[in-house]
């Protein structure tokens, strides 16, 4: 297809309205997931949007708003081979750096955390939850197994979930890290560049950043720093976890206040906010 062709075409490809949409579902993921929990009788408010994960709706709607996210970036960033100066942001390493990033999102959808995520006290003999069976049996129609929570149990091919190997345990964990470390960075780091000469008073690469550049960039670090709260706090649960007097006098109340929940949500939403900035949605701070 020649250039002229590929110029007539009756539409266009808009990288503003791409980060705008990876944005608004991020945002709105913990969102989404909080309404149903409020919404539903049989939805339990999790301990973290994870375990949405084993919930009816809940798990369609974790999986296939991570997997949009994860596609895009994997698919849409695309390195055309020009390291010059006035397009520093935009190099091999963070086109590389975001693929990475949407890899690490697929790995949050398709590994999945362990444990219930919930008490479920008054569920009576309601069946709120997915989860998986081991040795599972089919005797006259009735299915029968052994109830886990564990994705990796579930190949059987590991007789604990001490068994498994410390990388396929973690995998869901170290994806969700090294997502929003990236995606931290790209907030912090590469948002904030000058990018074009309209973001500079004097409409050169080089010239001073605007105002309406500086107010984006102070978005972009509010945004990274509330990312990294957010992964903080997850680090210092793990941490008591491991170190504390009594951790399971502190994880039960950490649990039950959702404290996972409300940090992955404020991560996933300061996330949402920075590439709904970056997409300049509904015209909001552009040049």
């Amino acid at each position: 297809m020649s250039d002229i062709s590929i110029r007539a075409l009756p539409f266009d490809v808009d990288a503003k309205r791409i980060n705008a949409t990876i944005g608004a579902i991020a945002f709105l993921l913990p969102v989404a997931l909080y309404l149903l929990a409020l919404a539903s009788d049989t939805t339990c408010f999790m301990f973290s949007i994870s375990h949405y994960y084993y919930t009816r709706i809940g798990g369609d709607i974790l999986v296939g708003a991570l997997s949009v996210v994860g596609a895009v970036m994997v698919l849409f960033y695309v390195y055309k081979g020009n390291d010059a100066p006035e397009f520093v942001a935009h190099n091999r390493t963070n086109a590389l750096l975001a693929k990475a990033a949407g890899l690490f999102a697929l790995g949050v959808a398709f590994f999945p955390t362990g444990g219930v995520g919930c008490d479920y006290p008054n569920s009576g003999e309601l069946d709120v939850s997915r989860f998986f069976l081991l040795d599972t049996q089919v005797t006259d129609g009735v299915v029968s197994g052994a109830v886990s929570y564990d994705f990796w149990m579930s190949f059987g091919y590991w007789a604990t979930p001490e068994d498994v190997p410390f990388l396929l345990y973690n995998a869901h964990y170290i994806s969700a890290a090294a997502m929003f470390g990236i995606l931290a960075y790209f907030s912090l780091r590469v948002f904030t560049a000058v990018q074009t000469p309209a973001a500079t008073t004097t409409l050169t690469m080089s010239g001073a950043k605007s105002g309406r550049k500086r107010l984006r960039n102070k978005v972009y670090i509010a945004m990274g720093c509330l990312m990294l709260l957010g992964m903080a706090g997850l680090a210092g649960k793990m941490a008591m976890a491991t170190w504390s007097a009594d951790p399971v006098g502190f994880i039960t109340a950490w649990n039950a206040r959702h404290m996972t929940f409300w940090c992955e949500a404020l991560a996933l939403m300061a996330f949402g906010v920075s590439w709904m900035v970056k997409g300049r949605i509904f015209g909001l701070l552009e040049d």
